[in-house]
């Protein structure tokens, strides 16, 4: 689970955003994937 979760954080950071919104919304991600680990879990 954590690999998957590593493996999201590295493939959203290597997201190029088309425009201003695509940035602010991939800061936002990682943002709460970075300090919630259980943020997309269904339990959550």
């Amino acid at each position: 689970m954590a690999r998957d979760r590593a493996r999201l954080i590295a493939d959203i950071e290597a997201f190029e955003p088309f425009n201003e919104q695509e940035s602010v919304d991939k800061q936002v991600i990682l943002r709460a994937l970075k300090s919630d680990p259980n943020c997309f879990e269904r339990s959550a």
